[in-house]
């Protein structure tokens, strides 16, 4: 499943789930319909980098709260730039 996926997808940079250890424990959210993913939205209008600020700082946030609420941490969250 995740090689169909890392092939059908240009923008797949993530680590493939068997080449970490038995005992790590990782999981899949899916959400049907969630809206734009934020490396291909594009803001518009006069307060582009204020909205984005904004944006970066909401997600910041939640995921400090979500964090401290489930007693993890996020190590790595990769942006990959846009090729335009």
């Amino acid at each position: 499943m995740w090689d169909e996926f890392e092939h059908s997808r240009e923008d797949c940079h993530g680590v493939r789930p068997s080449s970490l250890p038995a005992t790590q424990l990782y999981c899949v959210v899916i959400l049907p319909h969630a809206g734009a993913d934020l490396e291909s939205y594009r803001f518009q209008g006069k307060m582009v980098w204020r909205e984005a600020c904004q944006v970066f700082w909401q997600v910041a946030k939640a995921l400090k709260v979500a964090e401290e609420a489930a007693s993890f941490e996020v190590r790595k969250q990769s942006f990959v730039p846009r090729k335009d």
